[in-house]
């Protein structure tokens, strides 16, 4: 248990801040749940360490582990299971829900930022070591979440991050859809779906990128036949552990990358601050490694998951003069749903404002709803 005062506010901060900062100390100082269990002794756990590019990132391989011996060894044993039989479909569908239910967002999020810092050394372990080792989240595992191995990297650190949200050369753009509209998320899930195999390889070439476009071709080609030969063996275990989970990640990714840049402020829709938002002392950060504060990791992508609530803090000012929005106790998912169902009070009764003259509730609904709005073309620098 961290005994840690739950505040990050440093001396003479502004009072218009001190609640945003004591929110930030609830993530950088609440106990962290992004693993179950750790089966490893002390001694071997600095053994372990020693061999990361950051210690920090202890709390990914012992979920990496998790993992392994879970889902890892329940998927192997659906081939083991009847081909066809209703038992078999029931254990499938168990296996997809225990999953998602458990380990998803865990997993989704501990790939995200090993892809923006590699976990294993190159220099403690060799390159050859290093190298496999940092291929096990997204070549291995990451079919079994539904994500093509050679594609996360490729689309989101080379990509999102690079093009930043801006359309048309950022596939997951949000921009040019109305944001708080069914349809438009199903015309955006169904570009990401229809055409991601397509244009990352595509997009490398153009960037000059041939070897990643080779390695991303490469690797989906290997997730092909991966399909091809599970089906073989197992129509059956195939489908719920390599196709429902494709199809099931495609709608939550997608979703979640709608969510977290659903508000774009239409004049200044590539200005970090106002192209995404923060969200603050809720549960989920617990077990994302800090995923709600988005603002703070597209500013700078690489810095580490757990400085992300003090960096907020000592960037409060610049929130507070791009105008960025930040969400108390709600997370991008919750935030997506109060969106897409007009739930707008709601919204704005949960964003802490930093600013000596708060928006009344009124105005944050208008501000809201002027974010979610289309953006064409020559708002884009």
């Amino acid at each position: 248990m961290c005994t840690a005062p739950k505040t990050l506010a440093p001396a003479g901060l502004p009072a218009k801040y001190r609640r945003a900062a004591e929110l930030a100390g609830k993530d950088a100082h609440g106990v962290r749940w992004e693993y179950y269990i750790n089966p490893f002794p002390a001694c071997v756990a600095r053994r372990v360490r020693a061999c990361l590019c950051d210690p920090r990132d202890w709390p990914m391989v012992v979920l990496t582990c998790n993992i392994v011996a879970t889902t890892g060894v329940a998927a192997a044993l659906m081939y083991a299971l009847p081909v066809g039989a209703t038992s078999t479909h029931l254990c499938g569908l168990t296996y997809v829900l225990l999953t998602a239910a458990i380990f998803d967002a865990r997993f989704i999020l501990c790939l995200h930022y090993a892809s923006h810092r590699k976990l294993w050394s190159p220099a403690a372990l060799g390159p050859v070591a290093a190298g496999a080792l940092n291929e096990l989240l997204p070549t291995v595992l990451g079919p079994l979440f539904g994500i093509p191995p050679g594609m996360y990297f490729l689309h989101h650190v080379v990509m999102h991050h690079v093009e930043d949200n801006r359309f048309p050369s950022d596939l997951s753009s949000t921009m040019p859809y109305q944001r708080d509209s069914l349809l438009d998320f199903a015309k955006y899930w169904m570009t990401y779906l229809t055409a991601t195999a397509i244009y990352l390889p595509l997009y490398a070439l153009a960037k000059g990128r041939r070897q990643l476009a080779l390695y991303a071709v490469s690797l989906l080609s290997g997730w092909f036949c991966l399909i091809a030969a599970a089906w073989s063996v197992s129509p059956t275990a195939a489908l719920w552990t390599l196709l429902v989970p494709f199809v099931k990640s495609s709608v939550t990714l997608m979703f979640g990358n709608w969510s977290q840049h659903i508000f774009v402020e239409p004049s200044r829709p590539t200005d970090d601050y106002v192209s995404t938002y923060n969200c603050l002392a809720v549960l989920d950060n617990r077990f994302t490694f800090n995923d709600g504060y988005h603002i703070i990791h597209h500013v700078n992508a690489r810095k580490h998951w757990s400085e992300m609530p003090a960096a907020f803090v000592d960037s409060l000012a610049q929130h507070e003069a791009h105008g960025a929005l930040c969400f108390e106790g709600l997370f991008f998912f919750e935030i997506g749903f109060l969106v897409m169902s007009g739930q707008w009070r709601k919204l704005a009764r949960h964003v802490v404002q930093l600013t000596d003259e708060p928006l009344s509730e009124a105005q944050l609904v208008a501000l809201l709803k002027r974010r979610v709005q289309k953006i064409g073309h020559e708002h884009v620098e």
